[in-house]
C-alpha cells in the first residue's frame, strides 16, 4: 500500500498516547480464570464446553516433532533404554521413578 507522507504521520500519530497515558504491555492479569470464565459463557449458551489442554508425554512429542526415539540407545540402537530416576539440581540423592505395573 502507496500513502501519502501526511497519511502516513497521521496514521503513526494514532499509536502515540496523550501524556499521563500509560501503555499496557501485558495482559496477563486478564487470563486468570480465563478457561473457567469462557466455560460459564459457554454453559449459559447452552453450547458445548471447551475441552481440556491434552497433555503429551515427553517421548511421543519428541518422536513426533524429531522423530527421535528417547529410548532407543544411541550405541546399541536395537536395545530400548528404561528411565529408572531422575537426578534434580541441588539435591544430593537421586529421585526413583515410580513405574506403574500396566
Amino acid at each position: 500500500m502507496t500513502v501519502t507522507g501526511s497519511e502516513f504521520t497521521r496514521r503513526f500519530e494514532q499509536h502515540i498516547l496523550p501524556e499521563r497515558f500509560t501503555k499496557i504491555r501485558t495482559y496477563v492479569y486478564l487470563s486468570r480464570g480465563r478457561h473457567q470464565r469462557i466455560n460459564d459463557v459457554l454453559k449459559n449458551m447452552k453450547l458445548p464446553l471447551h475441552k481440556g489442554l491434552v497433555k503429551i508425554p515427553l517421548q511421543l512429542h519428541i518422536m513426533e516433532r524429531y522423530g527421535i526415539d528417547i529410548s532407543e540407545c544411541t550405541c546399541y540402537k536395537g536395545k530400548t533404554m528404561q528411565l529408572i530416576g531422575y537426578i534434580i539440581p541441588g539435591r544430593r540423592q537421586m529421585m526413583d521413578k515410580k513405574i506403574k505395573a500396566g
